[in-house]
């Protein structure tokens, strides 16, 4: 499966490959995200998978007199299957610089997206701060990290 670039044209995306992914998402319990930081965010190509896939009436549904009552976003979650949410990711900036920026990719998975799963859905992030300078130690430091929790996730 090749999840981030099914198009059968140029910028259009392919709707078979689509379906499939929002079936996919209605199926997991857990999403994992694995990815570098650019820019204080996640790549634009996951950005713009979750923008194609987290649709209403498959992620979400808008709030009316009769639906459950909606979740922090105002928004009715439809993927109450997901139960964790994990993130490996990687920064070429300090820990304190990311802080400072917010966080946007994280605050995306953890504000926009978790609130369409599970109201108890679980969050794990895992990020290896600079490491466009980190010894070599240190990034096998982060493996066996990830490792160790992926194991347990």
């Amino acid at each position: 499966m090749k999840p981030l670039s099914d198009r059968h044209d140029e910028g259009t995306p392919d709707k078979a490959a689509l379906l499939r992914y929002i079936d996919l998402l209605k199926w997991c319990d857990a999403l994992i995200f694995v990815y570098p930081t650019w820019w204080y965010a996640m790549p634009a190509i996951l950005k713009g998978w979750i923008d194609r896939t987290f649709l209403p009436h498959s992620a979400f549904t808008l709030p009316t007199p009769t639906s459950p009552p909606p979740s922090v976003v105002g928004l009715v979650p439809c993927l109450k299957n997901i139960k964790k949410v994990g993130v490996v990711t990687t920064y070429g900036s300090s820990y304190q610089v990311i802080r400072y920026v917010g966080d946007p990719g994280r605050r995306i998975i953890a504000r926009g997206l978790r609130p369409l799963f599970d109201a108890q859905c679980t969050l794990l992030w895992l990020g290896m701060y600079s490491c466009d300078t980190a010894s070599q130690a240190k990034r096998e430091e982060f493996l066996a990290e990830v490792k160790a929790y992926m194991r347990e996730f």
